[in-house]
């Protein structure tokens, strides 16, 4: 990442990777915006952040709805500026092994990524990466966990 500051947008950010993904890219001086539904969970890793001087903002948002991911782009670029690096964590599973999943809910799954996927790379796009080159890491949620060894 070198000395230049970066920009970087996270989406679906929870206590586990996404927050690791934040904390890893601002210690490399990174600006960090955080997209999540739990607006309370967002605010206190944002004042962790911020204790370890680490600049992120908080973008309570549903990935389900673009009208909300248009909104925070625009919050994130009136106050850190331009996107340049998007990275997409976010789920919409229901968690079953592939032997528990049925075919309608795996199908559920698949929908559920697929558009927030499609929502985030279109306003990133449109919006933020035209301006600077900017660059696009999406991480592929899992849409079910692996089989288990069934019985004794």
């Amino acid at each position: 990442m070198g000395t230049t500051q970066n920009n970087v947008v996270i989406a679906g950010v929870g206590p586990g990777l996404g927050a690791a993904l934040a904390r890893k890219f601002a210690n490399h001086g990174c600006n960090i915006g955080l997209l999540a539904r739990n607006e309370s969970y967002l605010d206190q890793l944002v004042d962790e952040m911020a204790h370890d001087g680490q600049t992120a903002l908080a973008l309570p948002t549903d990935l389900a709805d673009a009208v909300q991911i248009e909104s925070a782009f625009q919050q994130f670029t009136n106050t850190l500026g331009t996107v340049d690096i998007l990275i997409n964590h976010a789920s919409g599973s229901f968690w079953k092994s592939v032997m528990e999943i049925s075919a309608e809910e795996f199908e559920i799954s698949w929908r559920n990524g697929t558009l927030k996927r499609l929502a985030l790379q279109s306003e990133s796009d449109t919006r933020h990466v035209e301006e600077r080159g900017g660059q696009h890491y999406f991480h592929w949620c899992h849409l079910c966990y692996p089989g288990s060894k069934r019985g004794g």
